[in-house]
Parts: C-alpha cells; sequence; structure tokens
C-alpha cells in the first residue's frame, strides 16, 4: 500500500511537503529569506555584490551576506556551474589561494556570516577551533547539539564524585556510569 503524502501548503504548488508543511523549494526560501514566496536570487547577484560592496569594503564593521546562505550559515552563490561560499571566495581573491586543502577561511570577528575582507584569514583546522573557543562560538558543552548536561550538571557530578557512585551520579543526571567516569576525570568537559 502507497502512502500518500501531504501537498505543499503553498497555494498552486503542486509538489509534496518536506518540511514545515511545504515542499523542498519553499521551504528553502522561507529558511534563507524569510519568505517562502521569494522568487530566485537572479543570476550574477553573488559576483556582483562581492565586485560592487564587499571588495571595496574598506570599514572594519562586518558586512552581512545579503544572499542566499546554507545550512551551515555561511554565505552561498552560484558561479561557473558551482556553488561557491562566500566568504572563502573572498578570503582567496584578497589572501591569495588556500594554502592547503584542509586550511579554513576564518572569521576574525567571529561572525559566520561576515564577508568582510579585512575580517577573514587562511588558518589550520586548530587555528580556526582556537579561534572559535576566543569567540565563543565554539560548540562545546551546553552548545553543543547533543548535550544533556549544563555547565552546573557537570559541576554538581563532579561535587558529589566521592559521595555518590558513578553509576548513582549517571542515574541520576540520564548519562552512562562511562559518561559520568569522564567528566569526573575530565575527558569529557574538560574546559569546566
Amino acid at each position: 500500500m502507497s502512502r500518500s503524502r501531504r501537498p505543499c501548503s503553498i497555494p498552486d504548488c503542486t509538489n509534496s511537503a518536506h518540511a514545515g508543511g511545504m515542499c523542498g523549494s519553499h521551504y528553502w526560501r522561507w529558511k534563507t529569506h524569510g519568505d517562502a514566496l521569494a522568487g530566485a536570487t537572479p543570476k550574477g547577484s553573488g559576483i556582483r555584490f562581492i565586485e560592487n560592496v564587499a571588495l571595496k569594503e574598506e570599514g572594519d564593521e562586518c558586512l552581512k551576506w545579503p544572499l542566499s546562505i546554507n545550512q551551515r550559515g555561511y554565505g552561498q552563490f552560484g558561479h561557473g556551474g558551482k556553488t561557491m561560499i562566500a566568504h572563502r571566495y573572498i578570503c582567496a581573491v584578497v589572501n591569495g589561494p588556500a594554502p592547503s586543502r584542509t586550511h579554513h577561511a576564518a572569521h576574525r570577528c567571529g561572525n559566520s556570516w561576515c564577508v568582510n575582507p579585512r575580517h577573514l584569514q587562511w588558518a589550520t583546522p586548530v587555528e580556526n577551533n582556537a579561534d572559535k573557543i576566543g569567540h565563543g562560538t565554539g560548540n562545546k558543552g551546553e552548545r553543543h547539539g547533543l548535550s544533556k548536561l549544563s555547565v552546573e550538571d557537570v559541576l554538581t557530578i563532579r561535587r558529589l564524585a566521592g559521595s555518590l557512585s558513578q553509576r548513582e551520579l549517571g542515574a541520576r543526571f540520564g548519562i552512562s556510569q562511562t559518561g559520568a567516569s569522564m567528566i569526573i576525570r575530565r575527558v569529557r568537559w574538560p574546559h569546566v
């Protein structure tokens, strides 16, 4: 028996609903532009913005990418039949090609949406992760999408470590005995 799918909630759209009651195209427009009925970005808009605005930027303020963004929050645009990441493209124009395939186009400002050439530099993954910690934009601890614990929980686990068993601590905080052990030994949450 085939399962029928709900239609897209946008009037006159014949596609099946994908997310938020909308088809993939309408949902993506809503997510990136705030309007499910927004039209597609005209061809060449990304390059025109880069050449006429971003590369001519002389100030030190962040410059927000005004066009499409990807799921990670980075500006993107089409060029030469490929989807390009805006800040990486600008970093290459301003600073030359990446020193290696593993180098990141790092934001000195810590804002993933910024395309001010003065804020972009090539960095190794280790350097970029250190910057994220300094900017407070990393995903350690509570900021990690899979985290079950808060900083307060971690401190409580460590404080109670002598009076309760690791198994009891794990049960109390919804983690395993091994997880409690790793927190106590600072293998997990070492920054706290």
